[in-house]
């Protein structure tokens, strides 16, 4: 499946472009507290992002792999401020995202959440669409319930944050079905 262009309200979902990365770096990648829930620390240099970029936002969209990412940039100026990941697996889905510390409370994250989860469920092989996160983060837990995600349980022992050391930690697997969001 190739990830095509999204457009919302307030921005565009898109493959990576030229500039991306220091704007990404600057809003998103090199912050501390927009890294606090994720699997990796914050990114000390733009080639991290670069990296990042070029893997996820570029050659994945090139070869039509089954993980990939979209950029999420500001409708009107184009500044990269955050990404958007979806692993495919059969009929399974799972996403990943995450904005810059400055756009947080906006209603960004489900504004775009919600672009690629009606993607999705157009795609006649999803069926399910997870995603996990942290018992503390409380933010992303709202995103998902504005989504409409299900919370189904506690997977224990499960991510490994570096922000709070290297044991591992208790997540909750949220989920939305195609029965879910035909019932919605």
């Amino acid at each position: 499946m190739k990830p095509c262009i999204l457009s919302t309200k307030r921005m565009t979902l898109r493959a990576a472009r030229k500039g991306d990365a220091e704007t990404l770096f600057r809003n998103y990648t090199s912050d501390v507290r927009s890294a606090q829930f994720l699997t990796r620390k914050p990114h000390t240099v733009i080639d991290q992002t670069q990296s990042f970029l070029n893997t996820w936002c570029k050659t994945a969209w090139d070869t039509a792999s089954q993980q990939f990412a979209w950029v999420i940039a500001l409708q009107e100026t184009d500044e990269a401020i955050g990404v958007f990941l979806v692993e495919l697996e059969g009929h399974r889905a799972q996403i990943h995202y995450g904005i810059g510390y400055n756009f947080w409370n906006q209603g960004l994250t489900a504004e775009a959440g919600d672009a690629v989860v009606q993607w999705l469920m157009m795609q006649p092989q999803v069926q399910r669409i997870s995603a996990v996160c942290d018992l503390l983060n409380e933010k992303s837990m709202k995103v998902l319930e504005k989504l409409r995600f299900q919370k189904e349980g506690v997977f224990r022992k499960w991510l490994s944050l570096p922000a709070f050391g290297s044991a591992a930690r208790d997540c909750y697997i949220y989920a939305r079905t195609r029965e879910s969001a035909a019932i919605s």
